[in-house]
């Protein structure tokens, strides 16, 4: 569970050259996205390493507008070979080279996890009945 804001993540190395990068993300800006992916293809990691990226959405209330954004992103990107499987709208399978090298090639798995909800200011709390009530249950 992650329970702050900011980056989160793991690596499986072995003899000093990732085999497996997962990395966990919240951002407030689309631009975190290719900031993320251009930094895990520049590091010196092995040939064919798999790669997983996770996006939890926590400020664009239009989560299909994000996934289509995200999507284009993608299909944009100089590093992709090609996209190999959609499992769903927001998770893609994916070939990615590193940069400037097009024979090192890498399998990318990216998932985009919608946590938005819209903070009114007006939470509604339970009463002190209600709470004993429930508690009670």
């Amino acid at each position: 569970m992650f329970k702050r804001s900011g980056e989160n993540g793991f690596a499986i190395s072995h003899t000093n050259r990732s085999a497996l990068i997962g990395k966990c993300s919240t951002w407030r800006c689309s631009e975190g996205l290719i900031h993320t992916l251009n930094s895990l293809l520049q590091k010196e990691i092995c040939p064919e390493c798999k790669i997983a990226v996770t996006i939890f959405n926590r400020t664009k209330m239009n989560f299909n507008l994000l996934l289509e954004y995200i999507r284009k992103l993608l299909i944009e990107h100089p590093y992709l070979i090609k996209i190999e499987k959609e499992y769903a709208e927001n998770e893609w399978h994916t070939t990615m080279s590193t940069k400037g090298d097009l024979t090192n090639r890498h399998w990318l798995h990216l998932m985009v996890f919608n946590l938005y909800f819209k903070k009114n200011g007006n939470l509604t709390l339970l009463t002190e009945a209600e709470r004993k009530f429930f508690a009670n249950m």
